[in-house]
């Protein structure tokens, strides 16, 4: 770890890293000095920050390959249903993940117009290698986020030119990441760099709503479309760490990205 003298730091002179890698002491303010090592006198190349009082670095020559397949098949299997089939693979070297995702939809004709839908599946997201969070001091991938999905729909085609469908869903996740989040606000572009930030780790996450889409399109000019969406999201957090003094709430509790109501317009002419 290194450690700097504020005053060094603040002037743009070079600050010294520590070879027995021992705590850097804090420090605050822009950083325009150049990183030595104390022992070689030799400047380093690799890239290093310092916020919030320490320096974090990573390797900058990550490197990885990521492979994928994906097999489907459509058949009728009576004259009102059709069924859809699939299954991918996602391999991922530097995170070791080797994902199989299985899923299948249908839509079953109740009319001529008038279609009953329903999908499950398993989505993975694997984290980006760019996305290792050295910042937090973290220095491995974590396992890819699963989210399994279940819809349910119902859509009609109106004469007129509307087009009606409704729709319900529920989508579950497990390894879900840790978060960090600070008091002030969830959207802190720097958050590893605020004095209150907190890690939540969570066990695992749910969303489910209802959404309704109303479109009109008869091919002239003028078109619109409008959905309302009711929804619901919510963390199951297993446990919260931050150096203060906090009542730590555990359990299921609202994302932070939880709202309970969405409306969009949209017309065209």
């Amino acid at each position: 770890m290194a450690t700097e003298n504020n005053k060094n730091v603040a002037k743009g002179k070079a600050f010294e890293i520590s070879p027995d890698n021992t705590p850097a002491k804090k420090s605050y303010g822009t950083i325009k000095g150049v990183i030595v090592d104390k022992k070689t006198q030799k400047r380093l190349s690799d890239a290093n920050v310092i916020l919030q009082g320490f320096r974090r670095g990573a390797a900058t020559n990550q490197n990885g390959d990521q492979a994928g397949c994906y097999l489907s098949s459509r058949f009728q299997i009576l004259y009102p249903l059709i069924l859809e089939t699939g299954i991918r693979y996602d391999y991922t070297s530097y995170s070791n993940d080797k994902l199989w995702s299985p899923r299948i939809s249908m839509v079953y004709s109740l009319a001529k117009a008038t279609f009953l839908r329903a999908g499950w599946g398993y989505y993975y997201q694997t984290q980006g290698i760019h996305e290792l969070r050295v910042q937090f001091k973290e220095n491995f991938y974590h396992p890819a986020e699963l989210a399994k999905h279940y819809v349910l729909g119902f859509e009609h085609f109106f004469n007129n030119g509307i087009h009606f469908r409704a729709e319900g869903y529920v989508k579950q996740m497990i390894n879900v990441p840790p978060a960090y989040y600070t008091f002030a606000n969830i959207d802190e572009f720097f958050p590893e760099a605020r004095v209150d930030l907190i890690q939540l780790s969570i066990d695992k996450a749910t969303a489910k709503g209802i959404e309704l889409y109303l479109k009109y399109d008869t091919g002239n000019k003028f078109s619109w479309w409008l959905s309302y969406v009711l929804a619901d999201a919510k963390d199951d957090v297993k446990s919260l760490q931050y150096t203060g003094r906090l009542i730590k709430q555990t359990g299921v509790l609202p994302r932070p990205w939880d709202q309970r109501h969405t409306i969009n317009i949209d017309m065209n002419y």
